[in-house]
């Protein structure tokens, strides 16, 4: 990955919490430039006035995210920062490029922004109690604003279903990319040698996760579906493969 290109842009930091305490939140970005900008908008204006905080984005796509971050970075009181790659590298590699260039807790987070900022101080409430806590947009307690295509509640369920058969794991939703780690389990990530780069990645992490005898919980949170996902009905079967081909490897 050294032909990645990595950009510093404006300077932040988090109210109450220790000043070498530091929360990245971290954007994976493919192809974003359709829905990134209302994304960094609303993370600017929740940034503000907070300490030890910094947003990162990584792009790994063929369109205009990475100039548009970098062009973005002027509204940041918070630290903006870009490393962006010519290539496709997929989500996986992205958030460990993520971990490798963060310090402390991790917060990935979407570029489609879904999930109710105000969710963010819940999930770093749990994270005191374990090293990782997932989103969950299943749970009891979650809430969705506004509806959902019946295509997405299929493609969701039949790949939980497979997740639950294959792996043992029993979240409810492993796939929401609002996911929150300690600075210990980022250590521990950054340091693993994943198999996959797809949409089955986030249950590798999970694996992972419970081969490093990390803990993890889900936080029920309220979101909100928003149109322009990459996931199609057509990709089931690409996605049943990758978790069928992920499981081999770790029998």
């Amino acid at each position: 990955m050294d032909d990645k290109v990595y950009t510093a842009c404006g300077g932040f930091a988090s109210r109450g919490r220790k000043a070498n305490c530091l929360l990245t939140i971290l954007i994976p970005a493919y192809n974003e430039e359709a829905r990134i900008v209302p994304t960094l908008s609303g993370l600017a204006k929740r940034a503000k006035g907070m300490r030890d905080v910094r947003v990162l984005a990584i792009s790994d796509g063929s369109d205009s995210t990475a100039a548009i971050c970098r062009q973005s970075a002027g509204a940041f009181k918070p630290r903006l920062e870009v490393v962006s790659f010519p290539h496709r590298i997929g989500k996986g590699a992205a958030v460990v490029e993520g971990f490798r260039n963060s310090k402390g807790d991790v917060l990935s987070f979407d570029a489609d922004a879904s999930l109710e900022l105000s969710e963010i101080s819940k999930m770093q409430e749990m994270l005191k109690g374990a090293d990782i806590v997932i989103a969950s947009r299943r749970s009891a307690g979650s809430k969705a604003v506004g509806g959902i295509p019946l295509y997405r509640r299929g493609l969701s369920f039949l790949f939980n279903s497979f997740v639950r058969l294959l792996f043992g794991l029993s979240y409810s939703d492993t796939q929401c990319g609002y996911k929150m780690y300690s600075a210990r389990a980022v250590r521990k990530l950054s340091q693993f040698s994943f198999l996959s780069n797809g949409y089955e990645w986030d249950v590798e992490m999970l694996v992972a996760a419970r081969r490093l005898g990390l803990a993890v919980v889900e936080c029920p949170v309220a979101w909100k579906y928003q149109n322009g996902g990459k996931a199609r009905p057509a990709d089931l079967l690409r996605m049943i493969l990758g978790l069928l081909r992920l499981r081999a490897s770790y029998l």
